[in-house]
């Protein structure tokens, strides 16, 4: 959840939060759990050693269609809020693929239609 109040985008890219110090019984507790369910210790984990770029601050004139199947190889990659923005650069480069792929005419219409044009869009076969 976005408990800063703010958009995802204007957030710094990493907001590193320093864990509270766990009391003595808490931290014994711990150590009691992870001994009887098999659990590594907090300090057997080791955290990733590349940090993931930010894709959203690498967009790219280059094949936005190679680009979207990068991101999404990142997506499911990392986590937390970098995700996020990983989404928002896929969406960005998904959208230049079809701005590039399709003519200019594909983007919607340029006024109403009637209600025989739509019924003869639906069904095309049909005899006027």
């Amino acid at each position: 959840a976005n408990c800063n109040r703010r958009p995802i985008l204007l957030q710094p890219i990493e907001q590193k939060r320093t864990p509270l110090p766990l009391d003595p019984v808490m931290r014994e507790l711990a150590s009691l759990e992870s001994s009887v369910f098999g659990l590594p210790e907090p300090k057997d984990i080791t955290p990733l050693t590349k940090p993931t770029p930010d894709e959203l601050l690498n967009i790219s004139d280059r094949s936005p269609l190679d680009r979207q199947l990068e991101i999404l190889n990142t997506m499911f990659r990392t986590e937390g809020s970098l995700q996020v923005r990983n989404n928002f650069a896929y969406i960005t480069h998904r959208v230049l693929h079809i701005v590039r792929s399709l003519p200019a005419d594909s983007f919607g219409q340029n006024r109403l239609l009637t209600p025989l044009e739509i019924f003869h869009k639906v069904f095309p076969d049909l005899p006027s």
